[in-house]
């Protein structure tokens, strides 16, 4: 996973000046490039121009916003408890295994990402393409920073992998109360509103693990 820490001070959004919106964040040009499946080992300078370009205007819309809650762990047979709350799957039991704690985190990078990437799409199809590879990869990247902040941690994981359906979204977004912190909504499908946002768990550890992701 392409993240690098830093040790400067977080930006500002100049849209919404009060709101801290920039984390340091470093994304790479291959990680989009990935998203948007382009096979050539390189890029031209006009491709390179529109890259930029779409970081400027996701970069412009993003509005950084993150609750978690951390809660003391115990696997089971069939899975865990998450404090108070059942979490019978087994994939979570073996990932949290050695842990006392984990931690859920919702974030996001806001509703007028979403509405920058409609207008785009609508006015320049082919830029908007890039524009939404490139915001996929800076929420991706803004939940590595945000595992980063809590210390030796496990590798992220998202419902709807393995035997962890997407319906588990609705039931953490609940303990999170992500629409009232966030402004992030779950959908009587399970997706995520704004689009760009996730929600991850990760288990405590002792020692520092590679942050890989599910």
């Amino acid at each position: 996973e392409h993240y690098e820490p830093m040790e400067t001070p977080l930006g500002t959004n100049p849209l919404h000046p009060n709101v801290v919106s920039s984390p340091v964040v470093r994304i790479y040009e291959d990680d989009v490039l990935r998203f948007l499946r382009h096979k050539r080992r390189r890029i031209s300078e006009s491709d390179r121009r529109w890259l930029d370009r779409a970081r400027e205007i996701v970069d412009a819309a993003a509005v950084y916003r993150e609750t978690h809650q951390r809660r003391p762990w115990r696997s089971t047979d069939t899975g865990g408890c998450w404090g108070d709350t059942v979490l019978p799957y087994r994939s979570l039991g073996r990932l949290f295994a050695d842990c006392d704690e984990v931690i859920v985190c919702g974030c996001t990078i806001g509703q007028d990402v979403y509405r920058t990437i409609r207008e785009w799409m609508a006015t320049d199809p082919a830029l908007g393409v890039v524009v939404d590879a490139t915001a996929s990869v800076l929420v991706d990247a803004y939940a590595a920073y945000l595992q980063h902040t809590f210390g030796a941690t496990t590798m992220r994981f998202s419902p709807g992998y393995g035997d962890v359906p997407l319906a588990l979204n609705q039931e953490l977004a609940t303990c999170l109360q992500l629409s009232k912190r966030i402004g992030v909504h779950v959908t009587d499908g399970h997706l995520m509103v704004p689009e760009k946002s996730i929600i991850f768990l990760t288990g405590c550890t002792r020692k520092e693990e590679p942050h890989d992701t599910i």
